[in-house]
């Protein structure tokens, strides 16, 4: 596994996901203090092969996992939050998560039987959907529950959260000002596009309009390096995130566009004529399911309701 240096006391390792999974790795940071501690930020999935890679990269460093002094999830999706109660008992590092997405791990995750039939999926296509809950890490034990604007308090690092909502309730970037470094968790990607609203629990809010806006508040870090949730660093964040932005947009004016030619398609259809990283037909149900999920909120945000 190759570890990257970051800035003096920030390096990058990248933590193989599950085989087969779309995405090869995703990326744990460690932070080391004024004592010479370790502070990581994210946990990568619940796996021997990620466990071992952890191991590995806090060893190159000279440290080892029970010398953990603090998890910072930036999100609670298993990619990112799978080894912590493993990290939590060998270290007894402290665990912290905003304060939103500690709750949402108790929400439900599925799609009902109402969203499908808004939707008009397909009557056949129904058990596939409504089955696909993926097995999800059990409820981790959150020492502390973060807000906007809290100091991580590391000592000799100034870290702050930026509460940015959009791909999870409670989904935070780490803005490190001394450094000029903004981990962004999976708020900012490199080489594809998060998905938004993941793990709402149902809920009919607009989480597309709450992700620009959260991409919007950035911009005082625009020419800062960011640090993904997967991939490399991203050189300039206002680049990446200007084409994000583009990115949401374009997508909502396809799905609009399609709805003006055809005033009668549904969302199963936009969705099924739209782009999506590994194609329609390519995605996992549950991955479909986020993805008629994004639709319905491209058409609500585009059509103004």
């Amino acid at each position: 596994m190759h570890v990257e240096q970051i800035a003096r006391d920030v390096w990058r390792f990248p933590i193989p996901m599950p085989e087969g999974h779309w995405i090869d790795s995703a990326n744990v940071y460690a932070l080391r203090d004024a004592h010479g501690d370790v502070h990581l930020v994210d946990a990568g999935w619940d796996t021997d092969a990620a466990w071992g890679a952890l191991e590995q990269g806090l060893r190159s460093l000279g440290h080892e996992v029970t010398g953990i002094r603090s998890l910072t999830l930036t999100h609670l999706h298993q990619d990112h939050r799978g080894l912590a109660e493993r990290i939590r008992a060998r270290s007894g590092a402290r665990v912290a998560m905003h304060r939103a997405d500690a709750a949402a791990q108790a929400l439900p995750r599925g799609t009902t039987e109402a969203e499908l039939r808004a939707w008009a999926v397909p009557p056949p296509r129904w058990p596939e959907l409504l089955a696909a809950v993926p097995a999800g890490p059990a409820p981790t034990t959150i020492d502390r529950l973060l807000d906007d604007g809290d100091r991580l308090g590391i000592p000799g690092l100034a870290v702050t959260v930026v509460h940015t909502p959009g791909h999870s309730l409670g989904s935070i970037c780490l803005a490190l000002p001394d450094e000029q470094l903004l981990v962004t968790g999976d708020h900012v990607l490199p080489d594809f596009y998060p998905g938004v609203g993941l793990n709402r629990g149902g809920a009919g809010d607009d989480a597309l309009a709450e992700y620009v806006n959260s991409l919007e508040r950035l911009a005082p870090m625009f020419g800062w390096r960011g640090l993904p949730g997967h991939g490399g660093v991203i050189p300039e964040i206002g680049v990446r995130v200007d084409a994000t932005i583009k990115h949401q947009l374009k997508r909502g004016e396809a799905a609009r566009e399609i709805r003006r030619r055809e005033l009668d398609a549904t969302v199963w259809q936009i969705a099924g004529a739209l782009r999506w990283g590994p194609g329609w037909e390519g995605l996992r149900p549950w991955h479909r399911v986020s993805a008629l999920r994004q639709t319905a909120m491209h058409l609500r945000f585009t059509s103004g309701d």
